[in-house]
């Protein structure tokens, strides 16, 4: 009984799993025609071609009511643990960080909405009760960054439109988030309460997807295993937008960043309070990532889920080898990411991007203008309409700072990355970390700071997991 109990979330979790193989078992016909095909078209949002769907409405519907019945059992299950004996003030914003993860997924905006709350909430949470504590570098060197991208402003080139009030708001973000983190400081329990939050949910999203998944392959009679390529056409009959249904937000890079930060994150939150998230729940996490990384074929999402995974093994490893050991293996593990890399680039169109080309080349043609201190913040607008393209950033976030504020504001931005890694390090808190690292690979690759929907998860992670001192 006890076993059971310890083990009561995730055998909720596994159940509809298991149900599905159960039916697919004894009745696999009624599997395969369970899900009524529409008639209406859809199209792809990368490829532009038209698919077949399955009934996403009706499973959207089953998922999201079970995955909210669990959820919020689990939360009135351990109410002591997360609300405790803290105020209830506190309890509040750590709930609503937490829950703003967890329905990210679900809604980017409302997301972004609960960030600016929390954040005010912490504002006044941290005046009311004076606790205010001196800035520390890597903090200080955000607020900078952040105030010398509104100076790039005067030299912004006079027939960009700076009336767009939407695109300078999220720039002020940082800025409250500079005050917020002076004022609000968690425990390590209450981090781990946090992360816990949205990993519980995060959890029940990978399991529908991965039911999704299945009863799309079912149906259209493919391999299930022929995902695990680098090839975003491995479905014959239909495309992965018609199974990635059980959440609104589809974007398989920012799906995966997401999805990597919690994993990671959780792993540090195991290792601190492994009463909260059990090894067996991390353990089926990693593994149904792995699937939905693939599944989705998220470049972003395959290189960081090998990274994120050696860097775990790398610190499940270090305490229990010599010196000599670890050395040997980083340089092995380095020279087999780049020839992996390599590989994949040279010998596969898997990281072909005509897009980003265009991009990449216009924004060095600006640079080359105003090398030292850019051509200043929206310049990018410019930039894409020149293209035809609808993006708002230039899915490069070091290439922005580049084009925006020159030589100057890159290293600013570079300088905030390296200090934010090394307060994790001097610190010894995994959490920051393991927030960092996707959050470097994705603001190579796409945005972690230049976009609102984004920026809320940036924000409330930093908020939630940068510690001031060793625990």
């Amino acid at each position: 009984m006890n076993i059971l109990k310890r083990n009561q979330f995730l055998l909720i979790t596994l159940f509809p799993l298991v149900i599905t193989f159960l039916l697919y078992i004894i009745c696999p016909n009624f599997i395969r025609n369970l899900w009524e095909i529409l008639d209406e078209k859809n199209i792809d949002l990368f490829t532009g071609k038209s698919f077949r769907n399955i009934n996403k409405e009706l499973l959207f519907l089953i998922a999201s009511i079970y995955s909210a019945i669990v959820y919020f059992y689990w939360v009135y299950k351990n109410r002591d643990e997360i609300f405790g004996k803290k105020k209830l003030f506190r309890s509040i914003i750590i709930f609503l960080s937490g829950f703003l993860v967890a329905f990210w997924m679900y809604s980017g905006t409302i997301a972004s909405l609960i960030c600016y709350l929390v954040l005010v909430l912490v504002l006044v949470y941290g005046v009311k009760n004076k606790t205010y504590l001196k800035p520390q570098l890597p903090i200080i060197l955000m607020l900078i960054y952040v105030l010398f991208q509104f100076i790039s402003l005067l030299w912004l080139p006079n027939n960009i439109d700076i009336k767009i009030i939407h695109k300078l708001l999220i720039q002020v973000l940082p800025i409250v988030l500079f005050f917020a983190v002076c004022l609000f400081h968690l425990t390590g329990k209450e981090v781990s309460v946090f992360i816990s939050l949205g990993f519980k949910m995060l959890l029940l999203i990978l399991l529908w997807s991965f039911i999704s998944y299945f009863l799309a392959m079912t149906y259209y009679g493919e391999n299930l295993l022929s995902c695990f390529t680098f090839n975003k056409k491995y479905m014959i009959s239909s495309s992965y937008y018609s199974f990635l249904q059980i959440t609104i937000f589809r974007h398989p890079s920012f799906l995966s960043w997401v999805f990597l930060i919690v994993g990671g994150t959780a792993y540090a939150t195991w290792k601190k309070h492994f009463e909260i998230i059990n090894i067996k729940e991390l353990i089926l996490y990693w593994l149904l990532m792995l699937v939905f990384v693939f599944m989705i074929q998220s470049r972003l999402g395959q290189l960081g889920y090998f990274i994120t995974l050696g860097f775990i093994l790398f610190f499940e490893i270090v305490q229990r080898v010599s010196k000599k050991a670890i050395i040997l293996m980083v340089v092995f593990s380095i020279v087999l990411f780049i020839l992996g890399v390599y590989g994949l680039i040279n010998y596969t169109s898997f990281f072909a991007d005509t897009a980003r080309t265009r991009m990449f080349s216009l924004a060095f043609e600006y640079i080359k203008d105003n090398p030292i201190f850019g051509s200043g913040m929206l310049i990018e607008r410019e930039l894409l309409s020149i293209l035809g393209y609808k993006y708002d950033h230039l899915h490069n976030d070091f290439l922005m700072a580049l084009l925006r504020e020159g030589v100057v504001g890159l290293l600013l931005l570079i300088s905030w990355v390296v200090l934010m890694f090394w307060h994790s390090i001097k610190t010894k808190d995994l959490r920051l970390f393991f927030f960092m690292l996707p959050t470097f690979l994705i603001m190579e690759t796409d945005s972690a700071l230049y976009h609102q929907k984004y920026v809320a998860i940036t924000n409330i992670f930093i908020l939630m997991t940068y510690n001031y001192s060793k625990e």
